[in-house]
């Protein structure tokens, strides 16, 4: 018979709300050996076990393995020690938040640039989730353009030219805002030779594709546009270059490239 304050695995493991599959585990691995064990072979825990496995459980949530706890935690009797095993689980579990807080908000992004594809592409949804993971901050860009034009761009940005093309634009930005703070007029020979370098620039970029021009032009409504720096200096100054190139066009004197159905029908 066996004594009343004594425990059967199953007893052990309901009172602590664990498997009986976790205390038969943590006994043979030697973490949780029983008191005893009675004359039919069963397993029987004391209320020292108890506590025991009530320490290895607290341990378990505070996310150290079972590892650290027979073999560092359980030995030591020093309180300086122990929290030295503290504060490294601390530091670990801080650089764990830190990497859920980067998946969430990863996964954030990436929900709100899919809900606005006008159509799912795969395609370019694995674009854009994998410049998120990379921390890119031009993955807002993708949604903008179709495969075929998107993948264009992709190659015009290789070998360092996009950047130095957004350097370029950059830099014109700054030109018109400082023409628009001295209040120049839009059909004044300086706006018209400033949007005839930045006119220039976007058919050496594009090639003259009409269908990368439109797509190119949807990027500034996008709130993320927000935190790319050449996007903050051309919102600035995009009605002011805006107004130029239109008075340009209407005089002939910036033409906008034709189309395949222009060049047919011609």
């Amino acid at each position: 018979m066996r004594k009343s304050n004594l425990m059967t695995t199953g007893e052990i493991a309901r009172k602590m709300n664990v498997s009986v599959r976790t205390v038969q585990y943590y006994d043979k691995i030697g973490l949780l050996r029983p008191s005893e064990t009675s004359e039919g072979g069963r397993r029987l825990y004391s209320l020292k076990d108890y506590m025991l496995l009530h320490q290895i459980v607290s341990l378990k949530e505070l996310g150290f393995t079972l590892s650290d706890i027979r073999e560092r935690l359980m030995p030591s009797n020093e309180a300086a020690e122990i929290d030295n095993y503290l504060k490294q689980q601390e530091t670990r579990i801080k650089h764990d938040i830190e990497m859920l807080e980067a998946k969430h908000d990863t996964i954030n992004k990436f929900r709100q640039e899919m809900k606005a594809m006008k159509k799912l592409d795969w395609n370019l949804l694995v674009e854009i989730l994998s410049l998120l993971r990379n921390n890119d901050e031009n993955f807002w860009v993708v949604k903008h353009f179709d495969k075929e034009t998107y993948s264009k761009i992709k190659d015009r940005f290789k070998d360092d030219k996009g950047e130095a093309h957004m350097k370029y634009m950059q830099n014109l930005c700054e030109e018109a805002k400082v023409l628009k703070d001295q209040e120049i007029d839009c059909c004044d020979i300086k706006s018209i030779d400033l949007v005839k370098r930045w006119w220039n620039k976007i058919l050496e970029f594009t090639g003259g594709d009409v269908d990368m021009i439109k797509q190119m032009s949807r990027m500034t409504d996008d709130e993320n546009s927000i935190n790319i720096e050449f996007m903050n200096k051309y919102k600035e100054v995009e009605d002011y270059i805006g107004k130029a190139l239109t008075y340009c066009f209407e005089r002939g004197i910036l033409t906008f490239p034709l189309t395949k159905e222009d060049n047919e029908n011609d």
